[in-house]
């Protein structure tokens, strides 16, 4: 079980998770951002995300 805390793919979905039902509740705004402007930043991440994707060799452990 403590293996799977060290995981960085648990750390990830936990947070996108934490972000999804602030943007649900609109808790957001509290801290001084708009929905506007976190959906650009989420479509930013996705699309850096993306890249390192189609540039990732699938192929080669160790490597990009």
């Amino acid at each position: 079980m403590q293996e799977r805390f060290k995981s960085k793919v648990l750390w990830l979905a936990i947070a996108s998770a934490v972000a999804m039902l602030m943007s649900n509740y609109g808790l957001w705004s509290y801290i001084g951002m708009t929905n506007e402007f976190f959906n650009q930043f989420v479509e930013a991440v996705l699309l850096v995300m993306t890249l390192l994707g189609i540039i990732n060799n699938p192929t080669d452990g160790e490597n990009w």
